[in-house]
């Protein structure tokens, strides 16, 4: 019988060994980017897991997943890694296209308009504003592709929005801070990417804990 920390041990290598599959770039079949024009994305395929039930197993979905400013960004990095992981051990994505590039360079609009194109059954994407991305977010819900919104929301209302409070997130962190500081002192104050949900609900935050 494994004892627990044996069991432990266990388990935190199969899960290593999970995250280093679905990073890997080598661990998925090359795909064609999306338009000539733009960077590649990448394709992993995401069979079934040995812990999946079999009616999870049952029900197979392709996903098509948008990163903008996610190369060389470490929290879009790690969001990217760990959504292809999940992907993996779930057992029900048959397929999946990860897009990870520069807003600059391959701007978001575009990228969920490609993936509309290759007709997932989902496009998971991390928004760069509130309502930027609606008319894309509107010819998906035509063309019957659920939409979910990660990390801050978006005005779409056919589009599922997963996040938390971000403007409590600013205010917590802030208060916490000025009141380390006795309420007074000077702070250096560095904003996330302009013009992102998150970081305009922070900034809320933390100017109300300011004040």
């Amino acid at each position: 019988m494994i004892q627990g920390s044996t069991r432990r041990k266990l388990f935190a290598w199969g899960a290593v060994a999970t995250l280093v599959a679905a990073c890997s770039s080598g661990g998925g079949a090359a795909t064609t980017a999306p338009s000539a024009s733009t960077a590649p994305s990448e394709s992993a395929a995401a069979s079934g897991s040995a812990g999946a039930s079999p009616s999870a197993a049952a029900k197979q979905y392709t996903i098509g997943y948008s990163n903008a400013f996610g190369i060389g960004n470490g929290f879009r990095e790690e969001q990217l890694c760990t959504a292809k992981a999940q992907a993996l051990v779930s057992g029900q994505v048959s397929s999946g296209t990860w897009t990870n590039e520069k807003e600059d360079t391959y701007p978001q609009l575009q990228q969920i308009r490609d993936l509309i194109s290759k007709k997932p059954d989902a496009i998971i994407f991390n928004p760069n504003g509130p309502d930027v991305l609606n008319p894309a977010l509107a010819e998906a819900n035509t063309a019957g592709i659920k939409t979910v919104a990660l990390d801050a929301y978006v005005t779409d209302p056919n589009t599922l929005n997963i996040s938390n409070d971000q403007v409590a997130y600013g205010y917590v962190g802030a208060s916490w801070l000025f009141k380390q500081l006795g309420g007074k002192g000077n702070v250096y104050y560095m904003r996330g990417l302009a013009g992102h949900p998150a970081d305009n609900d922070r900034h809320q935050g933390v100017m109300k804990a300011l004040s």
